[in-house]
């Protein structure tokens, strides 16, 4: 029961955000802010550093590399 629930949560909380960024977009939009799309929103992504994966490492240093490394998954999980 509880799963069910958190999943209903999700399910609300993803809904609750779309339309927060819909709203936002049209704010901007309004005040003159310019939306460009990446064609190759892949290619730049492989660009992009992996700043978690670098995070990880540092926290790996100071022996805090599991806790850190449960945060990145968690927030990856979330990102699905």
């Amino acid at each position: 029961m509880f799963m069910d629930v958190a999943e209903d949560a999700k399910k609300h909380e993803l809904q609750v955000l779309a339309k927060a960024d819909e709203e936002a977009r049209k704010v901007m939009k309004a005040a003159g802010v310019e939306f460009i799309e990446f064609p190759e929103q892949r290619k730049m992504e492989a660009m992009v550093p992996d700043f978690q994966k670098e995070w990880v490492a540092k926290m790996e240093k100071l022996g805090k590399g599991a806790d850190a490394a449960k945060m990145s998954q968690r927030w990856k999980d979330l990102q699905k």
